[in-house]
């Protein structure tokens, strides 16, 4: 079946086949060298499903920070201590995308504490609260939660808040 006949019929059943994904972006072949490589492929894929946008904070493998620049070939991401890291987009076929704000300013944040076994849990508990609720990163409007957890070692306390910004991540969770 010809393409234009291909994409005829697809119109007739409501359905959208895309025939030749390399046209949309104005190239009339995929040239040999970047054909047999993943990376073009995985590109368009990545701007087609938009795992994540400039801004957001992704860890993909090892590699955490903030979405700089998505591009055809990878994405830039800004870390924590001011590195800029290229991750290729055909890393992400085998490797799962964790996306902590998904296009949002707020993100949740996460801080651990670990305290010997014998101590007062209660008043533990209601000084990480405190601490918490006094944040000036805090927003208010977002649940926050204590998780306590007995480890053979000792315990470990959780708190999960949300930062007014998401990009005050590091001075909320160290506050």
């Amino acid at each position: 079946m010809g393409d234009e006949a291909q994409k005829a019929a697809s119109a007739d059943r409501g359905l959208t086949i895309w025939v030749r994904p390399w046209e949309q972006i104005g190239l009339p072949e995929i040239p040999p060298e970047i054909s047999k490589n993943d990376l073009f492929i995985a590109g368009i894929v990545t701007i087609y499903e938009r795992p994540y946008a400039l801004g957001d904070r992704i860890t993909i493998g090892d590699a955490y920070g903030e979405v700089t620049s998505v591009g055809l070939r990878s994405v830039q991401i800004l870390t924590p201590d001011d590195t800029r890291i290229s991750v290729p987009h055909a890393r992400t076929w085998d490797t799962n995308i964790h996306n902590a704000n998904a296009g949002k300013r707020d993100q949740l944040c996460v801080a651990d504490f670990f305290l010997h076994s014998e101590h007062d849990a209660r008043a533990a508990r209601q000084a990480l609260l405190d601490v918490i609720v006094t944040s000036p990163y805090l927003q208010m409007e977002r649940p926050l939660a204590v998780m306590v957890a007995e480890k053979p070692w000792g315990t470990h306390y959780r708190l999960k808040a949300y930062p007014v910004d998401g990009r005050d991540e590091f001075s909320f969770i160290t506050e």
